[in-house]
């Protein structure tokens, strides 16, 4: 997955829209959504931060489907708009979940004999 794909769909949720991005100066929104990507990565599955847009990332559909919406979030909340930001944010926490939950370990947890209680 390159991180602009997520970048394309958090713009799109925010209602920016591609003849926007192709006839603006890209460079500050460019840097807010690294950001917002790399925030939103880190939080959903401790991802270190990656330099460029265009890099790419073995994450899985879930974590993808989810960094879309913490981008949007973000993104909408540096420009301001804070009724999609609340929106944005109930659909991430959400998702975040789904994918945190995810259970990778199981750990023995019985007691052991003589333990006290």
């Amino acid at each position: 997955m390159i991180l602009n794909d997520i970048f394309k769909r958090a713009a799109m949720l925010c209602g920016i829209s591609e003849s926007y991005l192709s006839e603006n100066d890209q460079t500050d929104f460019n840097r807010r959504a690294l950001s917002a990507i790399n925030t939103a990565l880190y939080d959903i599955c401790e991802m270190p931060p990656v330099q460029n847009l265009t890099d790419s990332a073995d994450i899985s559909d879930a974590t993808v489907d989810a960094a879309v919406y913490g981008t949007a979030m973000l993104l909408s909340l540096a420009f301001g708009d804070t009724d999609k930001s609340s929106l944005f944010s109930k659909i991430y926490s959400d998702k975040r979940a789904c994918v945190k939950s995810c259970v990778t370990k199981i750990k023995e947890t019985m007691p052991k004999e003589g333990a006290a209680l």
